[in-house]
């Protein structure tokens, strides 16, 4: 399991969603309807999407995660093995620290510079807890190979990015996105697994401290629980996410794997594709096309951004 991909595709889809401020402000600006998800030919994928759709009736209904976790044990692990199979340890690896050329800080930074105030920024992640969940026979094999076919297990994770920014005048009070989740991984064979994901994003201080700050948090459902069904087979990935701030309007990300270590990710909002990403070897590379929010598209040469009148498609 990737837990990383699949919480960052959480974040994504949240994203894009507050983007637009209110659920029909997101239907309007991507033309998704509700409870609509793209049309696939794989039986897997529809499979998938009928279990996502049972799954997430459920957790609206019972608002815990849908899963048979009451004779669960706490496996004892320890913090760093925690982390992993949170995917805590592998999104520091990859989430470098804002002041690193081409992150968004950096750019919004650079951009007050040129406007004639120096501005800079940093970011900090901080692990604030978390368990890993199983059957008592379950914990031992767990420790010696999470991937092990039959094997189900529940990771809560819990951990702080802390935004802070410096300008000539002065420092602005810290911001601090909290990421509260809760992971179910079913293990279906080798190269075949199932997770479901709950989380949530609590946001506090700098400008959300101020009570209209919270007011428009509140009112557009921001911080409740979002839920996530994602379904991989071998190197290819299906999640759809339903975020609580556009019920019932699903988000669907489906990247597959291709040859010489190169991906291709469709997003969709409903049956509307918004998005086409490549990669190649984790990198962003080829043409990285946007069809929705009047975003551009763009051209990455093993992730550099470069202008090119033939950027590769694959």
């Amino acid at each position: 399991m990737n837990v990383k991909q699949g919480m960052a595709l959480v974040s994504i889809a949240l994203i894009l969603t507050a983007c637009v401020n209110t659920r029909s402000g997101f239907m309007e600006a991507t033309g998704a309807k509700a409870g609509e998800l793209p049309v696939f030919a794989r039986p897997d994928y529809q499979i998938a999407q009928a279990n996502f759709r049972t799954k997430l009736a459920q957790f609206r209904n019972i608002n815990v995660m849908p899963a048979d976790v009451a004779n669960y044990v706490n496996c004892e692990l320890s913090e760093p093995e925690v982390q992993a199979l949170a995917g805590y340890t592998d999104m520091l690896a990859v989430m470098k620290p804002a002041k690193k050329k081409g992150s968004l800080a950096a750019e919004v930074a650079q951009d007050a510079g040129a406007a004639g105030s120096a501005v800079t920024s940093s970011q900090r992640y901080v692990w604030q807890g978390g368990s890993v969940l199983s059957g008592a026979s379950q914990c031992k094999q767990l420790r010696s190979d999470h991937k092990a076919p039959g094997l189900n297990y529940l990771v809560n994770s819990q951990y702080a990015l802390i935004t802070e920014v410096h300008t000539s005048s002065g420092s602005v009070p810290p911001t601090t996105h909290t990421t509260k989740s809760q992971v179910y991984v079913e293990n279906k064979a080798a190269d075949e697994q199932v997770s479901m994901t709950i989380s949530s994003i609590n946001v506090a201080g700098g400008m959300f401290d101020s009570v209209a700050a919270k007011a428009t948090l509140t009112m557009n459902h921001l911080e409740d629980p979002n839920f996530s069904y994602q379904y991989r087979k071998a190197g290819d990935q299906l999640v759809m996410t339903e975020t609580a701030s556009a019920r019932g309007v699903y988000h669907t990300h489906v990247s597959l794997e291709l040859e010489d270590g190169k991906k291709r990710m469709r997003a969709y909002a409903g049956k509307e594709l918004i998005r086409i990403s490549r990669s190649r070897h984790g990198k962003p590379h080829g043409l990285q096309e946007s069809f929705k929010f009047n975003l551009p598209s763009s051209c990455y040469d093993n992730g550099e951004q470069i202008q090119s009148s033939s950027c590769e498609r694959f």
